[in-house]
């Protein structure tokens, strides 16, 4: 009976040993788990796209890199006053697509979905045929983010399903100490709501075309696997009661092969009565030049302003009708980051209609405007510019030097304005333009300025009427 009672002793403190091995395994593993690893960018997005309100956002755009360079949610804002977020992956497939917005849709619920189709035409095979699964699967919570993994070869995949073996790789790079003394800390908002931001450097216009004109009638099916995916897709949307809407970005190497491909893409939007916008063919129409990136792939901020303002528009078309929730943090972010990148287009833009058009819209700041001799005539879109900035009565003047905000005229003078603005003196004359006495702008031609209200940034630019800075070529009306 004691030989008994002492092994069935041994076996319960054997037992409970196991159990407190067990908690205490458990337990280290993931507190280290979150001090030795360090997220990469794109667990850093998937944590971005979480901590955003539930059910705050209106659309979303998905698709491959050519989703996340030509969709700015901010522009898209702008033009609506809709909340957006761009949700893609490098060379994203259908079947990443379809498990994309199974992520979306557990904290979001979306009417809009526009979809980016890139990967249905030949030139996708220059993608790393392996790594846009992985790639997608960082950005992929639970499930979804092992779908992504299942289409790896079976060894491959296995690699990446063992987190341990993943979060061990970081253990032998770090330093310990730094791990120990490191202080958990959030990371940064992305205002950019997705969207990768692409500089567009101020140059002589340049068009572009499509490389190779779509002569031929031919048209390629869609793949299989490809409608298969289409097909969930839809009905994925139609669950969740959204608009789904294709396009396509402009690109370099487009041939017949690949134009036929991309027919079969639109064939299934119309069999289906999608919205499409396919920007190849749009391209004259809505003149977008010098709107590719170096690689010919991707457009910059100037050709995403384009598409995401005509996607806008397409949307309107729409009559959707669903109650939009305003949350006054996020349009306090969108305003932030639509200054920003209306700046960007600024720097690049050459029309002086264009230019003045898009600041008359900038609200908030200050607009300062010298004119030291009219040297050329204003034509009447930069009159109707500058009258909604409060200098109705430039198109009179020889000289002209005014300031205003929110469309209301400050001060103006035919010689100097001098005036403070938070606590900082702002004088315009015709040597200049300075703010406490430091010259930010100078006059040997009209100067156009905007003055961020808290005087911490500005943009300026210079132009000559006489020269004809308005040379015939505009972009897409992104700013109304």
């Amino acid at each position: 009976m004691k030989t008994l009672f002492n092994r069935t002793k041994s076996l319960l403190f054997a037992l409970a040993a196991c159990i407190a091995f067990g908690a205490l395994f458990v337990f280290e593993y993931s507190y280290f788990s979150e001090k030795f690893h360090q997220p990469n960018k794109y667990e850093q997005a998937l944590r971005e796209f979480q901590k955003l309100p539930q059910n705050s956002l209106d659309a979303v755009c998905v698709g491959s890199s050519h989703a996340y360079f030509s969709f700015s949610p901010a522009i898209f804002y702008e033009n609506t006053g809709l909340y957006s977020y761009t949700y893609g992956s490098e060379c994203q497939p259908y079947e990443v697509t379809y498990e994309f917005l199974k992520e979306i849709y557990k904290t979001q619920s979306p009417r809009i979905v526009f979809m980016e189709v890139f990967t249905a035409i030949p030139l996708q095979d220059n993608c790393h045929e392996d790594g846009c699964y992985v790639l997608a699967h960082y950005k992929l919570s639970g499930r979804e983010s092992y779908n992504v993994l299942d289409y790896l070869p079976r060894e491959k995949a296995l690699s990446y399903y063992n987190e341990f073996i993943n979060i061990h790789n970081d253990w032998r790079s770090r330093d310990l100490r730094e791990i120990f003394s490191a202080k958990d800390t959030e990371p940064e908002e992305d205002d950019t709501f997705g969207y990768s931001f692409l500089e567009a450097p101020y140059q002589e216009p340049t068009s572009w075309w499509p490389p190779q004109e779509d002569t031929s009638q031919s048209v390629r099916p869609l793949l299989d696997k490809d409608r298969e995916n289409l097909d969930k897709i839809l009905a994925l949307c139609k669950e969740h009661d959204a608009r789904l809407v294709f396009y396509k970005t402009p690109l370099d190497g487009m041939d017949e092969a690949n134009y036929a491909a991309l027919k079969g893409v639109w064939e299934y939007a119309e069999e289906h009565n999608i919205p499409y916008a396919d920007f190849l063919t749009l391209s004259k129409k809505l003149s977008l030049y010098s709107m590719r990136h170096y690689d010919g792939y991707h457009t910059n901020i100037t050709g995403a302003s384009v598409i995401t303002s005509y996607l806008s528009d397409l949307i309107k078309k729409e009559d959707l009708s669903f109650e939009h929730q305003a949350d006054s943090t996020l349009d306090n972010r969108l305003r932030k980051e639509a200054e920003r990148e209306l700046s960007a287009l600024l720097n690049a833009e050459r029309s002086s209609n264009v230019y003045l058009d898009v600041l008359s819209h900038m609200k908030d700041g200050y607009h300062v405007f010298a004119q030291k001799r009219r040297n050329g005539w204003y034509e009447e879109p930069s009159l109707r510019a500058l009258k909604r900035m409060g200098f109705a009565d430039v198109k009179k003047k020889e000289s002209y030097y005014a300031v205003s905000k929110n469309g209301q005229l400050l001060k103006e003078s035919e010689k100097e304005v001098t005036l403070f603005l938070e606590g900082k003196e702002l004088r315009v004359n015709a040597d200049g333009i300075w703010l406490n006495g430091e010259k930010i702008a100078d006059l040997r031609v009209n100067t156009y300025l905007y003055l961020r209200e808290d005087l911490t940034g500005y943009e300026a630019k210079k132009f000559r009427l006489s020269e004809g800075m308005d040379d015939g070529y505009n972009f897409y009306d992104y700013a109304r």
